[in-house]
Order: C-alpha cells, then structure tokens, then sequence
C-alpha cells in the first residue's frame, strides 16, 4: 500500500508538473503577441560618389565576394531590415540590394544581362538567410532628381545557390537620398 501511495504522489506532482509547464509555454506564446518590445520594419536608401563594388572570386567556397571600396562610381545600396522583437530569437532579417553607375550618369537602364555591368549584389542576412546572391537578369533604371536624389526601380532575378532554391524576384521604387 505504501508502494501504491508513493506512486500516486509522484504521478500527481508529474501532472503538476505538466500543468506548470503547459501555462509557461502558453504564456509565453502569448507573450509573442506583445509588439511594445519590437523594432518595426524599415527601408533605407543611399548612394555615395566615389566608391566601386569590386568582384573576388573565393575558390573556397565557389562564389563571389563583393566589396565596396573607394573608387570612381555612385554606389547605390537599398536596405529592408525586417521587424525585430526583442523577445523572439533568430528573428533578425536584413535584406540588401547594392548596385553602381558611372557617377557622370543622370540616369540609367540596365535590362535583361545588361544588369551584370552594375556588379549588383543581393544580401540576405539573418538568423534564417543565405548570405549573398548574384543577379541573373532584370531591370536597373534610374533618374537624377537632384543633385542628393535619385529615382531608382529594381526589378532583377537572383540566381539560386541551392539545388531547393528558385531565382527570387528583387522589386522596389524608391528615392534615393545621398
């Protein structure tokens, strides 16, 4: 009888346990909802005379590794950092287009393979990305506003670094402001 007590006891302090534990992970999936501890999305647009992306080739890992350094072109750099919430973890997200032009240009159009000449780039950063995508085709185009402004529409394809991946569509419309 005393055997029978004991495992009574133990099973109703592992339900116990259980209940705790199911009002944790229930709180704290609740706690997902709260948005007071997020970073909303946000999109930036830039350009700077005077630098160039140059291309090195890393035989390690068989793909490119593009640089922005000094140089004689108008770098241009579109960044969409996703929403952050301080309480979920791996949730941090950068996405960033970078593309140049002849910095005597006051506008351009790149098509189809023409967009290579711009030695743009993709990046996808984040707890869940893939790191850095070279552009298969597309649309580059720009208009200078003013001397600080540029209007610029991306539409390009990337191309995929992996067997389960497609090409992703890159799109945007945005001012640019040096």
């Amino acid at each position: 009888m005393k055997i029978l007590t004991r495992v009574i006891i133990w099973d109703f302090i592992a339900m116990k346990n259980l209940g705790f534990a199911m009002i944790l992970v229930v709180t704290s999936l609740g706690a997902c909802n709260d948005h007071d501890d997020c970073t909303p999305e946000s999109v930036t647009t830039n350009f700077t005379e005077g630098r160039e992306i140059v291309t090195v080739f890393n035989a390690a890992s068989n793909s490119n590794i593009y640089k922005v350094e000094n140089g004689n072109n108008t770098v241009f750099e579109y960044t969409n950092a996703k929403a952050q919430c301080d309480n979920a973890y791996d949730d941090e997200k950068v996405r960033k287009f970078t593309f140049e032009v002849n910095t005597e240009a006051v506008q351009f159009r790149f098509t189809d393979k023409e967009v290579k000449l711009t030695n743009c780039y993709f990046e996808d950063v984040g707890g869940w990305a893939r790191g850095i995508y070279e552009i298969e085709s597309g649309l580059i185009e720009g208009v200078k506003i003013s001397d600080g402004k540029w209007r610029v529409n991306v539409s390009v394809l990337t191309v995929p670094k992996f067997p389960d991946e497609k090409p992703e569509r890159i799109e945007f419309k945005e001012v640019f402001i040096k």
